[in-house]
């Protein structure tokens, strides 16, 4: 990598490259600690894993090396995915490359972090409720999360299969979308026009970047709109179902760990799991049907609409030492619009939208399920016209 890691993106640096050729030749990542790479420590950002190395590749770890890229280490993380903060970690707190005292996001947050200082092209992370693209928006980059259909986790112990996806952040869209060809080929490109964009507005904003950003589209020529979307049992349950099935899988993943090493885990980390074993079957099977209405109804919705936008977090980074030791305290805020479009499947992107009392802020951008060529074409368009950024 070259430099002093000063946000402690890292957990492990180590440069890792197998070949000279291929289309991601010249490109360097950062892979989240908990996506096996071969060889080197998989630590998931715990104490229960300190010394776990991995015996084979993910298939992420695969694809970027087989094609060229180099992977110059394993980024910090909340301890197993489980959080949006990235203080919970064995390595200590990531750090906001903006602010140095405040949080990065998670709970990808190593991840977002070195792509905002520059240390890696191209951050790999996993997505539960909004862990990429909470940290793609607390530290002013891009954050995609591919439609579920797309990209299964790469995690070697999942937070939840159900919902979980891998994904990807950038500076720009032209690296991420160079990428996501090859890490996610089964996406199929959709010919789009960006006259008449169909936008439906997720939910109210007292954020002055998403007004000013409502303002410009509203006063444009006419041909795209926005209105308020009507997606009410998503919005009515769809955070309680989220958590609800995720807390219950990942009970499920970790079981057997937290019957030895429960004294090994953060406390919020293992408040979260240890709820999921108070989870009935029963309530766990109702909760899915219920997501298969969502899905029903959101696909409904999406006939009426191109994308649906929302702040991505309701809060800019706070300070690490206000979060440390209180992390739930700041979930809700960090993560109830973006795991909205983990429990409906639905491709989903963080763009930068502006500052906040110098601090990034971030625009999501969601489609419809299968839909993300569209959804990536519409987010760059409107990355286009925010302020001080540009579509390169």
């Amino acid at each position: 990598m070259g430099v002093r890691d000063i946000t402690n993106s890292f957990i492990s640096i180590e440069s890792v490259k197998e070949r000279d050729s291929g289309s991601l030749n010249g490109m360097t990542f950062g892979i989240k600690d908990s996506i096996p790479v071969k060889g080197m420590r998989c630590t998931s950002g715990s104490r229960v894993m300190l010394n776990h190395v991995a015996d084979k590749h993910s298939k992420t770890a695969q694809t970027i090396l087989f094609n060229g890229g180099e992977i110059s280490g394993k980024t910090n993380l909340h301890e197993f995915g489980v959080g949006a903060t990235s203080t919970s970690s064995v390595m200590g707190p990531c750090r906001n490359p903006f602010d140095m005292d405040r949080i990065c996001g998670g709970s990808s947050g190593g991840s977002a972090a070195a792509v905002a200082a520059g240390y890696v092209d191209v951050g790999v992370g996993t997505d539960t409720g909004g862990s990429i693209r909470i940290p793609a928006s607390l530290c002013g980059v891009i954050g995609y999360k591919p439609s579920n259909m797309y990209a299964r986790s790469d995690s070697e112990i999942p937070f939840s299969d159900i919902m979980e996806t891998t994904g990807l952040i950038t500076r720009d869209f032209t690296t991420l979308k160079w990428v996501a060809r090859e890490l996610f080929p089964n996406i199929e490109d959709m010919d789009w026009s960006s006259d008449g964009i169909k936008i439906g507005i997720l939910g109210e904003s007292r954020d002055m970047n998403f007004s000013s950003f409502l303002d410009k589209v509203r006063s444009g020529s006419g041909r795209t709109t926005a209105e308020y979307a009507n997606i009410p049992l998503l919005e009515k349950e769809g955070n309680r179902v989220r958590r609800l099935v995720s807390a219950r899988d990942g009970y499920e993943a970790h079981k057997d760990m937290l019957k030895d090493h429960a004294c090994d885990y953060f406390p919020d980390v293992r408040n979260v799991l240890q709820s999921g074993s108070g989870i009935e079957k029963s309530d766990y099977d109702e909760a899915l049907s219920l997501r298969k209405e969502m899905v029903a109804q959101f696909n409904e919705v999406m006939y009426d609409y191109d994308v649906i936008v929302s702040q991505t977090t309701t809060i800019t980074a706070p300070r690490i030492l206000d979060v440390i030791g209180n992390e739930e305290n700041y979930r809700e805020s960090l993560i109830r619009n973006t795991e909205l479009f983990n429990v409906v499947g639905a491709p989903s992107i963080s763009i930068p939208s502006g500052f906040a009392s110098g601090l990034p802020t971030g625009l999501m951008v969601s489609g419809a399920p299968g839909d993300d060529s569209k959804m990536l074409k519409i987010a760059e368009a409107l990355n286009a016209v925010m302020p001080g950024k540009s579509s390169s």
